[in-house]
């Protein structure tokens, strides 16, 4: 059974089988982002609030971290170019010299994942606070509050604090 990396979020739970359906060709796989800024949040136990997954900015890529429970939302004007899996495909076979830049941008995105682990056991939030300044630093200028907070597992009150230095 495929696992996925959300799972080792601390107090993410395992999560239940279900079928996104067939991989078909024009399925989305990922999105390009050319302007704007997105959240990816994670509705799975239906019990507790939302998990923050990922923030994404311009020039990056967008891979849902699961095919169900993901929710992939804009915050703001945005410009996009979505790939299906039949394009990438197709892309690769017809320029095989594709698959530099296709491996270039799944590097990117499994480093953005490994950095999300990361911060997620940064145990004082003072560090994960730094954390996020120092790899994402537009999160804090362009992202509400209340996911900020999320994000870094903290109350909106010490984030204020947190952004004031205290």
């Amino acid at each position: 059974m495929r696992t996925y990396w959300i799972e080792q979020l601390p107090g993410m739970p395992e999560l239940p089988y279900c079928c996104a359906g067939p991989v078909r060709p024009e399925r989305v796989t990922s999105t390009f982002i050319e302007e704007g800024y997105f959240v990816e949040y994670f509705d799975y136990p239906y019990d507790r609030q939302r998990t923050v997954a990922m923030l994404f900015g311009p020039r990056e890529f967008v891979v849902r971290c699961h095919p169900v429970f993901s929710t992939i939302q804009a915050l703001d004007r945005s410009s996009v170019v979505e790939f299906s899996y039949g394009n990438v495909f197709r892309t690769l076979r017809q320029f095989p010299e594709a698959a530099v830049h296709y491996k270039i941008v799944k590097e990117l995105y499994e480093k953005k994942v490994a950095d999300r682990l990361v911060l997620a056991r940064i145990e004082s939030d003072e560090d994960r606070f730094r954390f996020v300044r120092e790899k994402q630093g537009w999160v804090l200028s362009r992202v509400p509050d209340g996911l900020i907070a999320g994000y870094l597992g903290v109350s909106r009150e010490r984030l204020a604090e947190l952004k004031r230095g205290v």
